[in-house]
This record gives structure tokens, sequence and C-alpha cells, in this order.
């Protein structure tokens, strides 16, 4: 597989990543048949970078993430550097490189689209952990599936309105949780109908959650902040793991649900267990879980779709797919930014 080593020049440096989240109810609207062949941007070259694979067949597999390609070559830096001669030179100059094309590497992208950044993204496709797939016009999500329903004076409404797709989702409840267990549908899982002999705890957690939505009641976490009894208040809560919280704020040991519930929300959004993350950083992320969000058919992956066609290299701002980073350092004029590229 051919692979060449690129040095770029650039006067500033971005390193964005997002964390994806498991869902809490049945987030149908994020798996549903297309509303639009393709969003407008989507022509056939950005298609093939595009955050929604469409190309699935009756045959495909499960796609999902690909780290082989930048291993071979990451964990073996000093002998691939030496088998191409050494540090290449730097090629271009650019104002602005980007590194991660996910959801917080995009919007950057296009909300500095005057710079005409380079993004460099290490997986063939954009879309990081908000990627989406297309199987016979039903997309649906594979990652991030649904954003927090953002207010319409918000820079974020601001931005889903300049693409076009701000009436293309779907709200539903948070707090509206159904799952499955075993196989089986469990309705209204905040009621406890699935560990009967726990329904005081499910809705004393569930009570207590709510408060941080509800006007009137407990401080939401918010963070990062300049207000210092707000930070004294985080400081505090990050004295103590989210899970030891949670039992202490119900008084007794988590039902197995419960528990279960939560290591897979906290691995899935932190990449770490209940009993390692801090309580302002489970309530921040967790309890607003329980407020509107805002669906799209195949997730997130639908919003970055949304992006200009400049994605491709065609018009705008140009980007490089199976781009992953090797090294950037700080020189005299700027930052210097290696990087290597599959060519397939």
């Amino acid at each position: 597989m051919p692979v060449s080593a690129c040095l770029v020049d650039s006067t500033a440096l971005f390193r964005l990543k997002g964390l994806g989240l498991i869902p809490l109810m049945p987030l149908l609207p994020a798996c549903q048949w297309a509303g639009k062949e393709l969003l407008p941007s989507e022509s056939e070259g950005f298609s093939m970078i595009s955050p929604i694979e469409r190309t699935i067949n009756d045959h495909s597999l499960f796609t999902g993430d690909d780290f082989s390609r930048p291993h071979q070559i990451l964990w073996h830096k000093n002998a691939y550097i030496e088998s191409i001669g050494g540090w290449p030179k730097p090629t271009r100059k650019e104002d602005l490189v980007i590194i991660g094309g996910g959801m917080s590497g995009l919007m950057s992208a296009y909300l500095l689209r005057d710079k005409k950044p380079v993004i460099l993204e290490q997986a063939s496709r954009f879309g990081g952990n908000a990627k989406g797939e297309a199987w016979n016009g039903l997309q649906y999500s594979i990652g991030a599936a649904y954003l927090i329903k953002p207010e319409q004076d918000s820079g974020l409404y601001k931005l889903l309105k300049d693409l076009g797709i701000s009436h293309d989702w779907t709200i539903k409840s948070g707090s509206e949780s159904n799952v499955v267990i075993n196989g089986k549908l469990i309705e209204n899982f905040w009621s406890g109908n699935s560990e009967p002999n726990h329904q005081a705890t499910y809705k004393r957690l569930y009570d207590y959650f709510m408060s941080f939505i509800t006007e009137g009641g407990n401080t939401f976490p918010d963070y990062p902040t300049q207000d210092a009894a707000l930070r004294r208040y985080i400081n505090k809560l990050d004295q103590e793991d989210f899970y030891s919280h949670l039992e202490r704020i119900v008084g007794t040991a988590l039902p197995s649900h419960l528990t279960t519930l939560l290591e897979h929300y906290c691995y899935s959004s932190f990449a770490g267990s209940s009993k390692e993350i801090s309580a302002a950083a489970g309530i921040n992320f967790f309890a607003a879980e329980f407020s509107d969000v805002a669906v799209f058919p195949g997730g997130n992956s639908y919003c970055l779709s949304g992006f200009p066609q400049g994605l491709s290299g065609n018009t705008g701002y140009p980007s490089r797919s199976s781009s992953a980073l090797l090294k950037s350092s700080t020189a005299l004029a700027g930052v210097c930014t290696a990087y290597f590229f599959y060519a397939f």
C-alpha cells in the first residue's frame, strides 16, 4: 500500500476530539429512510469521504473504525522515517491546519472557512465518532446519534440553520427511556419495571437527575466556568467518583440494571468506568440526557454531511482523509505539521 509523507508549515494548529454517547431511548429517528437522496453538499467526489457511507450492500459486514493502517507506521515511526530518508522538508504553507475531521474538526473548519483551513483526518472518511451508513436508502448512525436540543439563540442552532437542516430533526424527550434487556423490550426504564424490588431507588435517581434540568432545582455543573462559586461546587463534586456519588444520593447500593446502564454509558462517553470519572463529569453528561434531544436521520453524521462540498477539495477549503499526524512542532514562522497519506 503506497504511503507518502508530507510536511506542512502552518501558523496555527488545532487538535480536536469529540465524544460519542449511548442513547437512553429508542432513537428510531436516527435510523430511518432519508428524506433527501443526497444533501446539496454531497457531490460525487464528496460522497467518497462523506461521514455517511452509502456503498453498503446486502453482503457488507460491520465497518467501524480501522486502526491497523496508522498503527503500522505510528508503532514503528523511527523505522518508517528512516525508510523514507528522514523527515521531509515543508512542501506547502497554510494559515491553519486542523487535526481531526470529526464533529469538532469539521465544525471548526466551517466556522473558520474564511481561513481556508487544511483538515487532516486519519480515517478514510470524515466524521470521527459521528459516522453513519446508508443501506437501501435507510440511513443510520454507527456513532453519536443525537444532540441536546439547542436554543434558537444559540450558536449551534444558527449553524444548523446555516446548513439548512434545522428542521430535519425529530425532537425526543430524554426521559422517555425504553431499553432492551436479554431480548425483551422494557418500556419506561426509569419506572423500575425491570427490577420491581428497586423501584424506589429508580425513582430517587430519576428525580435527582431531573433536578439538574428543572428550574429551581440543583445547580448544573456546567464547565469550563469563570464563576468562582460554581468552580468551588464543581471542585467538590470532583472529589467523589460518579458511581459512589449516586450510591450516596440514593442511600443504598445501585441495582444491577442501573449499574450496567451507567457502565455502558460511561465507557462509551469517557472510555472509563463510572467509578473512574468524577461526579461532576458524570452529572454534566448524564443529566443533560434527560432534556429534549434532537435526532437526525443518520444521527450526527447527517449534520456533518451538511458541510460544504469544499471538504472534497474541489472548492472552498481543502481537506485530506487517510492522513494521519506524525509530528507537529513549533517553528520560527509557526507550526510544522508532518503527516502521512495513504494512497489507495
